[in-house]
Protein backbone atom coordinates (compact mmCIF):
# COMPACT_ATOMS: atom_id res chain seq x y z
CA UNK A 1 0.00 0.00 0.00
CA UNK A 2 1.09 3.21 -0.73
CA UNK A 3 0.57 6.67 0.97
CA UNK A 4 1.13 10.00 -0.18
CA UNK A 5 0.38 13.13 2.26
CA UNK A 6 1.31 16.06 -0.06
CA UNK A 7 0.46 18.57 2.60
CA UNK A 8 3.46 16.82 4.88
CA UNK A 9 5.61 15.74 1.67
CA UNK A 10 5.42 12.21 3.03
CA UNK A 11 5.15 9.02 1.81
CA UNK A 12 4.30 5.48 3.05
CA UNK A 13 4.83 2.29 1.78
CA UNK A 14 3.38 -0.55 3.72
CA UNK A 15 3.81 -4.08 2.89
CA UNK A 16 2.78 -7.23 4.39
CA UNK A 17 -0.08 -9.80 4.15
CA UNK A 18 -3.62 -8.61 3.85
CA UNK A 19 -6.68 -11.11 5.78
CA UNK A 20 -10.14 -10.74 6.15
CA UNK A 21 -11.90 -9.26 8.84
CA UNK A 22 -14.32 -11.64 10.99
CA UNK A 23 -17.42 -10.85 9.48
CA UNK A 24 -19.10 -10.07 12.88
CA UNK A 25 -16.08 -7.32 13.57
CA UNK A 26 -17.34 -5.79 9.85
CA UNK A 27 -20.81 -6.08 10.73
CA UNK A 28 -20.62 -4.28 14.52
CA UNK A 29 -18.08 -1.62 12.76
CA UNK A 30 -20.75 -0.84 9.17
CA UNK A 31 -22.96 0.81 12.54
CA UNK A 32 -19.97 3.16 12.99
CA UNK A 33 -19.78 4.33 9.27
CA UNK A 34 -20.78 7.62 7.58
CA UNK A 35 -24.11 7.65 6.51
CA UNK A 36 -23.17 8.26 2.96
CA UNK A 37 -20.80 4.84 2.97
CA UNK A 38 -23.89 2.85 4.11
CA UNK A 39 -25.56 4.17 1.19
CA UNK A 40 -23.24 3.39 -1.38
CA UNK A 41 -22.72 0.09 0.41
CA UNK A 42 -26.82 -0.68 0.18
CA UNK A 43 -26.54 0.60 -3.46
CA UNK A 44 -23.69 -2.38 -3.80
CA UNK A 45 -25.73 -5.18 -2.33
CA UNK A 46 -29.13 -4.47 -4.54
CA UNK A 47 -28.54 -1.89 -8.10
CA UNK A 48 -24.36 -2.84 -9.14
CA UNK A 49 -21.48 -3.81 -8.28
CA UNK A 50 -19.13 -1.28 -6.78
CA UNK A 51 -16.71 -0.52 -10.25
CA UNK A 52 -19.36 -1.23 -12.87
CA UNK A 53 -20.76 1.59 -15.08
CA UNK A 54 -23.25 4.01 -15.28
CA UNK A 55 -24.78 6.19 -17.57
CA UNK A 56 -24.43 9.29 -15.42
CA UNK A 57 -23.82 10.89 -11.79
CA UNK A 58 -27.40 12.03 -12.14
CA UNK A 59 -28.31 8.25 -12.16
CA UNK A 60 -26.23 7.64 -9.28
CA UNK A 61 -27.66 10.32 -7.50
CA UNK A 62 -31.38 9.44 -8.42
CA UNK A 63 -30.09 5.88 -7.02
CA UNK A 64 -29.12 6.79 -3.71
CA UNK A 65 -32.34 9.22 -3.52
CA UNK A 66 -34.12 5.89 -4.01
CA UNK A 67 -32.04 4.07 -1.01
CA UNK A 68 -32.69 7.25 1.11
CA UNK A 69 -36.54 7.22 0.66
CA UNK A 70 -36.69 2.87 1.19
CA UNK A 71 -34.07 1.87 3.73
CA UNK A 72 -34.10 3.51 7.09
CA UNK A 73 -29.91 3.12 7.15
CA UNK A 74 -29.58 3.97 10.83
CA UNK A 75 -31.77 0.75 11.88
CA UNK A 76 -30.57 -1.70 8.95
CA UNK A 77 -27.52 -4.19 9.79
CA UNK A 78 -24.44 -4.30 7.44
CA UNK A 79 -25.60 -5.39 3.70
CA UNK A 80 -24.09 -9.20 3.16
CA UNK A 81 -21.42 -7.58 0.40
CA UNK A 82 -19.82 -5.69 2.66
CA UNK A 83 -16.30 -7.37 3.80
CA UNK A 84 -12.99 -5.96 5.42
CA UNK A 85 -9.60 -6.84 5.24
CA UNK A 86 -6.62 -6.12 7.73
CA UNK A 87 -3.19 -5.56 6.51
CA UNK A 88 -0.69 -7.25 8.80
CA UNK A 89 2.33 -4.35 8.26
CA UNK A 90 5.77 -6.49 7.82
CA UNK A 91 7.81 -3.72 6.59
CA UNK A 92 6.84 0.45 6.51
CA UNK A 93 9.54 2.66 4.25
CA UNK A 94 9.33 6.16 5.20
CA UNK A 95 10.61 9.19 2.74
CA UNK A 96 10.09 12.49 4.24
CA UNK A 97 10.71 15.28 1.61
CA UNK A 98 9.86 17.89 3.63
CA UNK A 99 13.48 18.66 5.10
CA UNK A 100 14.80 22.28 5.35
CA UNK A 101 18.80 21.35 4.11
CA UNK A 102 16.94 19.60 1.01
CA UNK A 103 18.23 15.73 2.16
CA UNK A 104 15.65 13.57 2.55
CA UNK A 105 14.90 11.34 5.09
CA UNK A 106 14.39 8.17 4.24
CA UNK A 107 14.07 5.19 6.07
CA UNK A 108 12.58 1.34 6.29
CA UNK A 109 11.21 -0.34 9.37
CA UNK A 110 10.89 -4.30 9.50
CA UNK A 111 9.06 -6.22 11.89
CA UNK A 112 10.24 -9.44 13.53
CA UNK A 113 7.33 -11.03 15.23
CA UNK A 114 6.87 -8.45 17.69
CA UNK A 115 9.98 -6.27 17.13
CA UNK A 116 10.78 -3.39 14.73
CA UNK A 117 14.24 -3.14 13.37
CA UNK A 118 14.77 0.79 11.38
CA UNK A 119 17.41 1.42 8.58
CA UNK A 120 18.45 4.60 7.40
CA UNK A 121 18.39 4.09 3.61
CA UNK A 122 19.83 6.65 0.63
CA UNK A 123 17.29 8.71 -0.67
Amino acid sequence: MLIWYPSRQRQYRVSGNVRFVESGIVKKSWQRRPRGSKYLDVLYEYTADQSTFIDSRQQLIDHISRIRQEYEIDDMEAPDKVAGVELLAEQIEVLDLNREDRIHDRQLFTRDGEEWTAQVMIP
